[in-house]
């Protein structure tokens, strides 16, 4: 070591931090004023002076300006026999060389106190500055509660393992593995310093595994494009899940219906990308080393957000379209329109005028890359960036026709529309249209028999056709209510739905001849079975 000098006295009073030498921060102790830093190890120390049961002082080496004091409880460890302190003989005589490690500094005497205790010097995790992510601790157990494990790191540093580390699988009886004073492997996820608390994890994969360590965005800390690593799954996202790596740091790896995550889970990945500048990795699951990186890397950027325009002035409300599936979701589907390019979202609702398990039949069809002709534009979201669309046949229908409104200036009393239910209240149901307009239909006009609870015959995302009854006009907006009674709101009063068409529409999402299940003349009676039940009638068979 050299360069290391005794603090100027007016240090003591002067606030000026130019003056004063950067230490290291560690128990609390502010050894910006020390002039070496607590926990430094200094080899070759030589004994300048012995005290009989008092200690010994020491020159550092190549600092002339600088002694070291070690007291006798500082020489040896316990239960070892009392150390010989004396000028001329035993191990602690004058000119004799040894090991120290700073542990204190008298600001008075201006000398640094050092331990040349074996067990002092030779301890690997000392202060917190010497605990790094990835570190693998073999540690002991101190207490076991709800929350976690306490671990012992060493005599100056304790960890804790949170419940949900303590093993790659879900352990009932956790008591049984974590005794107290029985020994454990850990390793290192998180160092707070600021805290002065460390976080641990007993997963076998992440204690066992000799891949790389990431700690951070850049190469230096880990995060190199094409590196194999291991990351714990934290939580799903749109478009994908958030991995954890150590210290706090993040990724992303875009959804893949054919691998399905879950939080918690500990997966092995390849990082594509990093950003370190916006704190950004993108990881693929994919490790074969067959694999191109470039290969992968083209993969996730086909299913990436990022690569959507973002120019919406191609698109307009009540726009037909077609689009292709990127993204499959369990609520939702995301896809890609055609010509421009822009994000579109379809809620699982919007993919049939029909509920019930008839939506989990058309999505159990749809897959990544499945082309959808026609969808038509409800509602252009400039601030994200996206549309959402729907495949609401009778949606469709009404676009082209010119009849999907787009404000609530083109409602007019006494017209029949056709639009989806957003909410079911107890005083009535509110209708959607797009531009996101909503109207309300009490509960006295939702139908031509007495309805108790609205939610019960109501559904979200439910296909309807309602008459406009009344239009409050005002400043902030018009207030539109509609009718949703049978004997007001008639579909072929639309224009462009015929009497025929929800029926057969039905048929046609499930994908089923409609001339083998429909009757040949009207009237005609015949023997039929009820196979499905819904809110607004009986689906029969022959």
């Amino acid at each position: 070591l050299t360069g290391y000098e005794h603090p100027k006295a007016v240090r003591l009073v002067n606030t000026d931090e130019t003056d004063v030498k950067p230490g290291v921060d560690d128990a609390g102790k502010d050894d910006g004023l020390w002039p070496i830093p607590y926990g430094t190890v200094i080899d070759g120390c030589t004994v300048v002076n012995a005290i009989n049961k008092v200690g010994v002082l020491l020159q550092i080496p190549a600092v002339s300006s600088v002694k070291a004091f070690a007291t006798s409880v500082n020489l040896v460890d316990e239960g070892s026999d009392r150390p010989i302190i004396n000028r001329h003989s035993g191990n602690y005589r004058i000119d004799t060389i040894h090991r120290a490690r700073v542990v204190g500094y008298d600001a008075i005497d201006a000398v640094v106190r050092v331990s040349l205790k074996p067990s002092v010097v030779e301890e690997r995790f000392f202060s917190f500055a010497d605990v790094k992510p990835g570190d693998v601790i073999n540690g002991t157990c101190k207490r076991l509660s709800d929350n976690g494990l306490e671990v012992i790191i060493s005599a100056n540093i304790n960890g804790f393992v949170h419940r949900g580390d303590l093993s790659d699988a879900k352990l009932k009886h956790p008591e049984l593995l974590f005794k107290e004073g029985k020994p454990v492997a850990c390793r290192v996820l998180k160092v707070l310093k600021d805290k002065q608390s460390v976080l641990l994890t007993c997963r076998k994969s992440l204690v066992q595994s000799k891949l790389p360590v990431v700690y951070g965005y850049t190469e230096a800390e880990g995060a190199v494009p094409g590196a194999i690593t291991m990351a714990t799954v934290d939580r799903e996202t749109k478009g994908g899940y958030i991995v954890s790596f150590y210290q706090g740091t993040h990724g992303f790896v875009a959804a893949d219906p054919s691998k399905k995550l879950s939080a918690g889970q500990t997966i092995k990945c390849r990082i594509l990308w990093t950003n370190p500048e916006k704190r950004r990795i993108a990881i693929s699951v994919n490790t074969d080393n067959d694999v191109e990186l470039d290969e992968l890397l083209q993969k996730s950027r086909a299913n990436s957000s990022s690569e959507f325009s973002t120019d919406l002035s191609q698109v307009s409300v009540g726009q037909v379209v077609g689009g292709t599936v990127t993204r499959v979701q369990e609520d939702y589907i995301v896809l890609r329109l055609d010509g421009s390019n822009v994000r579109a979202s379809v809620p699982k609702g919007h993919l049939s005028d029909h509920c019930g398990v008839i939506l989990s039949t058309i999505m159990a069809r749809i897959s990544t890359g499945t082309h959808m002709p026609e969808l038509v534009i409800t509602n252009v979201l400039a601030s994200k960036g996206r549309v959402n669309a729907s495949a609401k046949p009778a949606l469709i229908k009404a676009a082209k026709a010119g009849c999907l409104p787009a404000s609530t200036e083109e409602f007019v009393a006494g017209k029949t529309l056709v639009g989806w239910v957003s909410n079911a209240a107890a005083f009535g149901v509110f209708v959607s249209f797009a531009n996101s307009i909503s109207v309300l239909a009490p509960l006295d006009m939702l139908s031509d028999r007495f309805v108790a609870a609205p939610s019960e015959l109501f559904f979200r995302d439910q296909t309807v056709v309602v008459s406009v009854t009344k239009v409050e006009k005002a400043e902030s907006g018009n207030k539109v209510f509609v009718s949703l009674k049978g004997s007001a709101a008639d579909p072929a009063a639309t224009g462009f739905i015929g009497p025929t068409d929800y029926l057969l529409g039905y048929f046609d999402a499930l994908e089923i001849d409609s001339e083998s299940t429909v009757v040949d003349a009207i009237g005609t009676k015949s023997q039929v079975s009820v196979k499905q039940k819904l809110p607004y009638g009986l689906v029969v068979s022959p």
